[in-house]
């Protein structure tokens, strides 16, 4: 079991780093993209306000999906966490020379 997790930790840590290496792939398309649009920087600073920007759009969406993304993992890793110590105090229960053994609960 915790070769299992450690292979679970092993592909969490590849999969933010992908994920991480795209984010930035993809922003910096963005600014690219929003440099070839908009070249003068005054006249770019007035799209990034415009809310109708399709662009500006994109990536606020982007960020809350990115926001939405994160929130569940961890509520997840929570949720592990949880699971695990009640499955260890329970596993030390159930042996002998557990937790009753030692005083402990």
């Amino acid at each position: 079991s915790n070769k299992l997790e450690e292979k679970k930790k092993l592909q969490e840590n590849l999969r933010r780093e992908a994920f991480r290496e795209h984010r930035q792939y993809k922003t910096a398309e963005f600014l690219s993209r929003l440099d070839a649009e908009f070249p003068d920087r005054s006249t770019r600073q007035i799209a990034l306000r415009d809310p109708q920007s399709s662009a500006w759009s994109e990536l606020l969406e982007f960020n809350r999906q990115q926001q939405e993304e994160e929130r569940i993992k961890a509520h997840q890793a929570e949720h592990r966490r949880v699971n695990n110590v009640f499955l260890d105090r329970l596993q030390g229960k159930s042996q002998p020379g557990g937790f009753e053994h030692f005083g402990g609960h």
